[in-house]
C-alpha cells in the first residue's frame, strides 16, 4: 500500500480512489469516500449547495474551451 505524501501514513482506500481518479484525468466531483459523483448526485445529496455546484460546473466547462 502506498504512503500518503503529506502525512507519511498508509494511504486510505478513499485517498487511493481519489488519487486514481485525478491521475486518470477525471475533473468532476468526488465524495469523501473517493467515489466519482455526477452534478445531479451532489445536488440531490446537498440541495443547499445547488447554486455553488452549478456555478463551479459552468466555470469549469468554460475553462475547458
Amino acid at each position: 500500500m502506498a504512503r500518503d505524501w503529506l502525512t507519511g501514513k498508509e494511504e486510505t482506500d478513499a485517498a487511493r480512489r481519489t488519487r486514481e481518479l485525478r491521475e486518470s484525468g477525471y475533473t468532476g466531483w468526488i465524495d469523501q469516500d473517493g467515489n466519482a459523483k455526477t452534478e445531479e448526485q451532489v445536488i440531490a445529496e446537498n440541495p443547499w449547495a445547488e447554486k455553488f455546484v452549478r456555478h463551479v460546473s459552468s466555470n469549469s466547462k468554460r475553462n475547458r474551451r
